[in-house]
């Protein structure tokens, strides 16, 4: 669930969401007749190790090879 956009319609129409200000989170309050809606958060794309270790070991190796080119 992504928690920090769940909002509440109730039951006259209106809807409120939740409001976030830096790490405080202020949740609607639900009341009788009132709908939760909690939409699904996006999958997120995550590194392989393989890649996060070529990139760690490509990184040094360019800026060492970049020093001694200079010099």
């Amino acid at each position: 669930p992504w928690r920090k956009r769940i909002f509440v319609t109730y039951a006259n129409g209106r809807s409120k969401r939740t409001k976030n200000i830096f790490f405080l989170h202020f949740y609607p309050k639900v009341q009788e007749g009132s709908i939760v809606t909690v939409p699904e958060r996006p999958e997120s794309i995550q590194l392989s190790s393989m890649v996060v270790q070529a990139t760690s070991t490509i990184v040094p190796l360019l800026i060492t090879y970049i020093i001694f080119k200079i010099k």
